[in-house]
């Protein structure tokens, strides 16, 4: 378990080391007219959410095959998200979550504060936490909101979660997977962001660096 009351740490950064199909970039509008073989879907939810300390929410649990094709977060803590929040995502009834980092830290808010950003796979935009990695998945897909922090997290949250599901994502085997690592301190004064066997692709990783440096 992650434990992020200690997320202000020397270095702490977060690896997204995805295994993405090729081919899965986002339909083009010139090409929306097309009839795929997916079925579109979406789970929306507003309302308040308390998660004691040490206890988790399920945000949605779906069922495949499919892929998730975008997801947002918001809450009203207004500019800074509680740094408690672990998002945890399992694949396919996984005993262990292949997603498991700080919420902040996956949507790439430095040091959990909203400051507005945009690229391909993620952006924040007016405290909206947006992620456009695809996440294919064979047979289910739970996305749970852990509390590791060291208090009582309640607000009220909106979030959102759209899916393609066919049949052609039984065959699918890439998964996206995201690490969490902490030096603190640095040893020798390097600090590992990846260590991974297999074959995939490396999407990105965002690096926050906290010093006691004065010069």
């Amino acid at each position: 378990m992650i434990n992020a009351r200690s997320i202000a740490a020397l270095v702490a950064p977060v690896v997204l080391c995805g295994l993405l199909a090729q081919g899965a970039s986002a339909q083009g509008l010139a090409d929306v007219y097309k009839i795929r073989e997916g079925v579109f879907g979406s789970h929306i939810e507003y309302h308040g959410v308390t998660i004691p300390n040490g206890e988790e929410v399920v945000l949605a649990d779906l069922t495949g095959p499919g892929k998730v094709t975008y997801w947002y977060f918001t809450d009203d803590t207004n500019g800074k998200l509680y740094p408690g929040l672990v998002l945890k995502v399992f694949w396919d009834d996984e005993p262990a979550p292949s997603i498991d980092v700080p919420l902040a830290d996956f949507f790439g808010a430095m040091g959990g504060h909203t400051i507005d950003y945009q690229s391909a796979p993620l952006k924040i935009e007016h405290l909206c936490y947006m992620c456009y990695l695809p996440m294919p998945f064979a047979r289910r897909a739970r996305l749970v909101l852990a509390n590791d922090g060291d208090r009582d997290y309640s607000q009220s949250v909106a979030y959102g979660i759209d899916r393609e599901t066919g049949a052609q994502y039984a065959r699918e085997k890439s998964r996206l997977h995201c690490a969490w690592r902490r030096s603190n301190p640095v040893k020798d004064g390097l600090h590992t962001i990846l260590d991974v066997k297999g074959r995939g692709h490396y999407v990105g990783n965002i690096l926050q660096v906290h010093t006691r440096f004065a010069g």
